[in-house]
């Protein structure tokens, strides 16, 4: 008897230490989701606890600890869980290789296998609790079972993923250990008293070797979205520098129109009459003086936009916003586009003046881009606000160009999301101004339509110099 109680209270530890591992990773999974909110961390969380909880009531483990738990419930534990968590390892595999996207003919024979797993679930709870003639359908769970561990053994090794190779190892294992407790069960094969606990030993190295493969594929994730920052920092350079190289030939198609002009006149008078030569010169040589100083400004607004230092600096985000208007000045012209700036002049900012100015030429342009050329009330209102309870200063951008349309309207910061024909060249914009102002200026941009147009309120925390 002794003997029994001491093999008996060396099990309950097993079991314990078993399940205290098996809560461990489930709260590590739990974890990586809370960081990365990826949905498969919380899939295996939950398939994790899932099957500590067949694995305890199958053996034995909750009806020994007498938590209270009647019978058929336990048993309804133990019959139920392997198709439950049989539908959130087929969960598992749809997130992890991205099925419904890639693989048609397997997120079709999936569903069927979900749908059977289904109907086996509620078949065997009717049974349990209503009418148990319906247990000699109970052979449906290991049929279903093993429909699925081919589907998913077929999955590893046909599909393509980073981390992919680690979950086909973890089927294999799993599927060997499921075969010799199998033959051990029938008789086919010797009986090791080892066997009864090979496939829970089988699934915790599967629910590692899991972990490990969803952890590849996000840090393959993030690096992929690391380079694709950089690549939209330089995008969002370039194009800006195009937008302003645009506006500048517009700036300069007057001026040397009219110097080209200045120059036939003369030309035509030294061939022609060249005693009003002299006169002439006098008068078109201070509009070609003129002309030449206004290409000369441009080229300096724009040198002066694009040279900025990449340190942060004090700087008046008034005069930074009159110099993005300046050298947007062709386009305003030909949208007739108003606007109204409620900033002090002596209002100072200490940050990244070349990012700030980038963002705003980015609302601007984008407002432009919808404004209708034949309206006379096409209007932009920018305002900024030091809050100095919250430390951060508030820019509130508007326009009344007809709001957004697309929905839900947050989508509008998702890269090439565009209403606009041209996705190509459009589309980058917005998401490149909510990337900068969050990973460059560290604050926050939200939007909404409102009043005929759409306004845009940006937080960018409040720095010292």
């Amino acid at each position: 008897m002794l003997t029994q109680n001491l093999l008996h209270s060396q099990k309950l530890i097993i079991f314990g230490l078993f399940g205290g591992v098996f809560i461990l990773f489930s709260i590590l999974s739990f974890i990586l989701y809370s960081i990365h909110r990826t949905p498969v961390y919380l899939v295996v969380g939950v398939y994790t606890l899932s099957l500590l909880l067949y694995t305890l009531s199958l053996q034995g483990v909750l009806y020994n600890l007498d938590f209270g738990i009647n019978l058929k419930l336990l048993t309804a534990i133990a019959w139920l869980t392997p198709s439950f968590t049989s539908i959130l390892f087929l969960i598992y595999t749809y997130l992890f290789f991205s099925i419904k996207e890639r693989y048609k003919k397997f997120y079709y024979v999936m569903v069927g296998l979900i749908s059977l797993h289904t109907f086996v679930i509620l078949l065997m709870s009717y049974a349990l609790f209503v009418d148990p003639t319906y247990t000699k359908y109970s052979f449906l769970t290991g049929l279903s079972i093993m429909f699925n561990t081919i589907y998913l053994l077929s999955a590893g090794i046909y599909m393509r993923e980073v981390g992919s190779k680690f979950y086909l190892i973890g089927q294999l294992i799993l599927i060997c250990a499921v075969v010799l407790s199998t033959l051990s069960i029938y008789g086919l094969i010797t009986y090791y008293d080892i066997y009864r606990h090979l496939v829970t030993t089988a699934l915790f190295i599967d629910i590692i070797l899991l972990l490990i493969a969803q952890s590849l594929k996000t840090k393959h994730h993030v690096n992929l979205l690391n380079n694709s920052k950089i690549a939209l920092l330089e995008h969002s350079r370039y194009s800006s520098i195009g937008l302003a190289i645009n506006n500048i030939t517009h700036q300069w198609k007057h001026p040397l129109s009219h110097i080209g002009l200045s120059i036939l006149m003369i030309e035509s008078l030294l061939k022609n009459k060249k005693e009003s030569l002299i006169p002439t010169i006098e008068t078109e040589l201070p509009k070609i003086s003129y002309s030449l100083n206004l290409m000369k400004k441009t080229i300096d607004e724009f040198s002066a936009y694009y040279s900025q230092d990449i340190t942060k600096n004090d700087f008046s985000p008034k005069n930074t916003i009159e110099h993005v208007i300046y050298i947007l000045n062709s386009k305003i012209l030909i949208k007739n586009a108003q606007f109204t700036l409620e900033i002090e002049d002596t209002l100072i900012m200490h940050n990244y003046e070349h990012i700030f100015s980038n963002i705003i030429m980015i609302l601007i342009d984008n407002s432009l881009d919808e404004f209708k050329i034949e309206s006379e009330d096409n209007k932009i209102s920018i305002s900024l606000t030091q809050d100095t309870l919250l430390k951060k200063y508030i820019l509130t951008f508007s326009d009344n160009a007809g709001g957004i349309k697309i929905k839900p309207i947050e989508k509008v910061f998702d890269y090439f999301s565009t209403s606009k024909e041209d996705k190509l060249n459009h589309g980058a914009g917005l998401a490149m101004a909510k990337m900068l102002i969050e990973e460059r200026l560290y604050g926050d941009i939200f939007l909404k339509n409102k009043n005929d147009g759409v306004e845009f309120k940006i937080f960018i925390p409040q720095e010292n110099n």
